[in-house]
């Protein structure tokens, strides 16, 4: 598996913009974690955003609501995603936003991710985290617990 670094070097995007989602329940402080499938870029590890890149004639917002529908089948309210996080590579950039929901729910995954659970925070995932994760809780994680 690639890391981080020879990726970069790569430059292997998914048009020039994406965004990606974190999940919060309110109810526990849980993270939704999704972990990839066989069928995508790194697959098996451990993601904590729901993303993909804006298609042409959309905005971050509704590129994050139509990802969240396609790969979660979730159609409860997104209240007022904040701005998390922006990663920016020469024409290449992906922002990370960050919701809260009510309660944790039971996604629906479509074909990009193969199972997902909720993670409580002051636990340890077990097993390979996404490149973009790892780098994401290196840099945020303190913020991803008192969001």
């Amino acid at each position: 598996m690639k890391n981080f670094l020879a990726l970069l070097e790569e430059r292997r995007y998914w048009g020039k913009s994406a965004v990606g989602l974190i999940i919060k329940a309110e109810d526990t402080g849980n993270i939704l974690v999704l972990r990839r499938s066989s069928r995508v870029n790194e697959p098996g590890t451990y993601s904590i955003t729901i993303s993909g890149k804006i298609d042409d004639g959309e905005n971050a917002m509704r590129a994050l609501l139509r990802e969240v529908e396609e790969e979660l089948r979730y159609s409860g309210k997104i209240d007022n995603p904040k701005l998390f996080y922006t990663f920016k590579d020469k024409d290449f950039i992906f922002e990370t936003y960050i919701t809260k929901v009510p309660t944790e729910f039971t996604p629906n995954l479509n074909w990009e991710h193969r199972s997902c659970f909720w993670w409580d925070m002051k636990k340890k995932i077990k097993g390979e985290l996404h490149f973009g994760t790892k780098e994401l809780l290196r840099k945020k994680k303190t913020e991803l617990i008192n969001f």
